[in-house]
């Protein structure tokens, strides 16, 4: 065979084995392809697996005075219960949902949120479910009253177990608000004299029993400005605990809201049914 005849042979042979492997491709991608869910979908799709909890963080746009109309209606509509706790007076506003109505939920809140699940399990121990640094200086309601912040983390802690009853399951959450400051006495080599101090934060407490088919949702109340006059202009007030602990996310223009979904399925007593 000449030189010419085994280079368009050769040239034959690979243009076939390119139209073979982009056939290949094109029906694995095509088998990839699935239909994605929508928003309300995906922001409640993902639950506790056995006996736990999980919380899953919605980040919500628009802006605080829509939250507010949107908080507002989850009342109204029936969608939501408001429970009552201390942490109203540090900003917290706390619902009790229908695990079956959290996409409504989610979609009065904003009809574009993004979700983030984490399992938490049956802590015994406080854990965080949000913190954040606060400057030395700043000015913030605690407990209903201004207060200027030293150095400090503020944080949000949780911790919970569920239990069976006699006719159901419960889950029992608690929450918990404080602070770690750091202070240094003196410029030092000796590390023991910088000691970080933890305290409680006053109305910073709250317990809620969830039944096996419900959620809690913890968001912050938005506030509402000062009313603009001539003499004075419009002024914002200095934040709330709550509002610095969720009204940053890691998405612009976007608030957290944090929902707690308990998982009581292995503990939950056989139907009535059944048990015949």
């Amino acid at each position: 065979m000449s030189s010419r005849a085994a280079l368009a042979a050769a040239m034959a042979l690979l243009s076939t084995a390119c139209v073979a492997i982009q056939g290949g491709c094109a029906t694995t991608e095509a088998r990839s392809v699935r239909p994605a869910a929508s928003r309300a979908e995906a922001a409640t799709e993902v639950e506790p697996v056995g006996v736990g909890f999980a919380c899953v963080r919605w980040f919500i746009a628009g802006t605080a005075e829509a939250r507010g109309k949107g908080l507002a209606r989850l009342v109204e509509d029936g969608i939501a219960t408001e429970v009552e706790s201390d942490l109203a007076d540090n900003g917290f506003v706390l619902l009790r949902v229908e695990r079956a109505r959290l996409a409504e939920a989610s979609a009065a809140l904003s009809d574009a949120t993004y979700a983030r699940s984490m399992l938490l399990g049956q802590p015994l121990e406080w854990m965080d479910l949000a913190t954040t640094p606060v400057r030395a200086g700043t000015v913030m309601f605690v407990a209903g009253r201004p207060r200027e912040s030293a150095d400090a983390i503020l944080r949000l802690a949780f911790r919970g177990w569920c239990f069976p009853t006699v006719e159901s399951a419960s889950a029992r959450v608690e929450l918990r608000l404080g602070e770690d400051e750091s202070t240094v006495a003196a410029v030092t080599i000796d590390p023991s004299r910088a000691r970080p101090r933890q305290s409680d934060l006053p109305d910073g407490r709250a317990i809620v029993e969830l039944g096996a088919s419900e959620a809690l949702l913890l968001a912050a109340r938005p506030s509402v400005p000062a009313v603009e006059t001539e003499k004075r202009p419009e002024t914002s007030l200095p934040p709330t605990v709550a509002s610095m602990l969720l009204d940053r996310s890691p998405f612009p223009n976007r608030a957290t809201v944090l929902v707690i979904v308990p998982s009581l399925a292995d503990i939950l007593p056989e139907p009535s049914a059944a048990r015949r």
